[in-house]
């Protein structure tokens, strides 16, 4: 869709309902020339049973999302370079991906979450500082990408509930502290990353089943004191 431009949301005054009252997924894909996503700031009846929201490959739009979406279960944004807004506040958020929207901001997790994804510089310091907050006590996934600031993990430790991690491009991300187990930890991905682990010791991943480690140049030993 090559044209559009502006997606507008508004009713006049004598609108006393609830707008899009059964829509559960929304989806924005290929809209090279959307700029404005505009619906009144202060509404609470838009999209209340919204499920799953996609905006992918809109490099124009810069806007704001509605600030309240209560029924939201999926965030998806790929590829919107412009977009400048704070992601909506969804208690019921149980997938995040922001991959290539580096001025998305996200000031709150839910407990809820369940898989976090992550790339760019903006969107990664203000979800670990809102983790910092409050912690999600479902996180199951989390995958990093092409961060270049330091930055750690809170505690100096992984999230208890954690089972997959993935960390590509992120140099100076520092590695959890390996004095402690990490039993819920089943798949690690690292690339590129982490340049100040030097020793890793499978004896804090008990439950390891898949470890891939390439281009860490400063990793120089594995350390186990029994077999995989």
């Amino acid at each position: 869709m090559c044209i559009l431009e502006s997606i507008v949301l508004e009713y006049d005054d004598t609108f006393s309902g609830t707008s899009f009252p059964s829509l559960e997924c929304l989806e924005f894909d290929d809209m090279p020339c959307w700029e404005v996503w505009y619906h009144p700031h202060d509404s609470d009846s838009f999209f209340l049973v919204l499920k799953s929201l996609l905006i992918k490959d809109c490099p124009r739009l810069n806007g704001y999302f509605p600030s309240h979406l209560p029924a939201l279960e999926i965030i998806q944004i790929e590829k919107c370079d412009q977009l400048t807004s704070t992601l909506p506040w969804a208690p019921a958020l149980c997938k995040l991906k922001v991959f290539d929207g580096n001025k998305v901001a996200l000031h709150e997790l839910p407990l809820s979450l369940e898989e976090l994804r992550l790339k760019g510089r903006h969107v990664t310091e203000s979800v670990f500082a809102a983790i910092s907050i409050t912690l999600p006590t479902s996180l199951r996934v989390m995958d990093i990408r092409d961060y270049s600031s330091i930055i750690s993990f809170l505690g100096d430790c992984l999230p208890a509930s954690l089972s997959s991690l993935t960390i590509k491009g992120c140099r100076n991300l520092i590695f959890p502290n390996q004095n402690q187990q990490h039993n819920s930890l089943k798949y690690l991905y690292i690339e590129r990353s982490c340049d100040s682990l030097t020793t890793l010791s499978l004896d804090a991943l008990p439950n390891l089943f898949y470890l891939y480690i390439t281009h860490c140049e400063n990793l120089g030993y594995l350390s186990a004191s029994k077999t995989l």
